[in-house]
């Protein structure tokens, strides 16, 4: 996965300075969707974690609490922050500010694990949610793909 990443951010920064051939935006577009994919399926829990963790600044917050996000993954995020709940606990996550943008994200999030100031958040998407956590993980490849 680490590899499709490199690849895309290989591509993204040659379609900057100076655009793809045909069959260069054809596998931009493979890779993107390719990542995206695997971002969304979460496989089972020694999947997530060897998968790969994209780098990101975000905040998260649902409940009158606001946290950073630090990377993301298959299914979920890695929060930083004050009053983190133990691992079990089920939350709402009401919105997301990525790039000085609120967005809604009205998902529910269960703590996967906490330890101290930081903790794994496991998005939960139904059916119902499905195009909003997939719209999430889509802005936060682009946020990772300007960083070239």
């Amino acid at each position: 996965m680490l590899e499709l990443a490199d690849n895309l951010k290989a591509l993204e920064k040659r379609r900057h300075e100076s655009g793809l051939a045909l069959d260069e935006a054809r596998l931009w577009r493979d890779l993107h969707s390719e990542i995206l994919n695997r971002l969304m399926s979460a496989g089972s829990p020694g999947e997530r974690r060897e998968a790969l963790r994209v780098p990101c600044t975000l905040e998260v917050g649902g409940k009158g609490s606001t946290w950073t996000a630090s990377n993301f993954g298959p299914g979920g995020v890695c929060v930083r922050g004050e009053g983190l709940p133990r691992a079990g606990a089920e939350l709402p996550l009401e919105w997301i500010a990525l790039e000085g943008k609120r967005r809604r994200l009205g998902v529910r999030a269960r703590v996967a694990w906490s330890h101290g100031k930081q903790a794994g958040l496991e998005i939960r998407a139904d059916h119902a949610r499905f195009r909003v956590v997939e719209g999430l993980y889509s802005a936060l490849l682009e946020a990772f793909l300007r960083e070239v």
